[in-house]
């Protein structure tokens, strides 16, 4: 994943493989405090995480309805990019997250602002690959992207990243709106 990442008006736009990995790049300082790994060909992006579509042999979806339905058009319960760059933005953007019986998700208005934050800050890149869950784990490891949990459990941001995630999520049962 070396090459230039794209713009999110790009990406939406792009043929995508039906399998593959992906990784998010942040413009340097969109999420203050949080230690991107510098691009190897790019100044001024850094890599903050790493996907797979789909996430198995089983599932029915695909790299575009991963990229573009999920995290680009998706909330925070379907998205787990989403649930993160929400968990780091809920101040500065004003994000007000509310419980549904299973999740944890924005009301339209604010996924709208979630939205437009991603597509003014966020570029990403994506390779295919036939059975990208075979291979996820070891992308993640070799890459250290400081978003992820899941296979990263030994980053130093992981710990921060967790309390954040949490912190979001205890917002959205403290608010009146929620609904169970």
């Amino acid at each position: 994943m070396r090459a230039a990442p794209v713009d999110l008006d790009t990406l939406v736009l792009s043929a995508l493989p039906a399998a593959g990995l992906y990784s998010w790049w942040q413009a340097d300082g969109a999420l203050p405090g949080v230690p991107a790994v510098p691009h190897p060909a790019v100044p001024g992006l850094g890599l903050i995480y790493v996907g797979i579509g789909p996430a198995s042999a089983k599932s029915s979806e695909t790299l575009r309805s991963r990229l573009v339905g999920k995290h680009l058009e998706g909330n925070t319960g379907s998205s787990t990019l989403r649930l993160t760059l929400a968990s780091h933005l809920v101040d500065a953007l004003n994000l007000r997250p509310r419980a549904t019986a299973k999740k944890v998700v924005l009301d339209a208005a604010d996924n709208r602002c979630l939205s437009e934050w991603m597509f003014a800050n966020l570029r990403v890149r994506w390779t295919a690959h036939p059975t990208p869950w075979d291979v996820e784990a070891e992308a993640i490891g070799a890459m250290r992207p400081p978003l992820n949990i899941d296979h990263n459990r030994d980053h130093p941001y992981c710990l921060t990243n967790r309390a954040l995630r949490d912190a979001f999520r205890r917002t959205a049962r403290d608010s009146p709106r929620s609904t169970g």
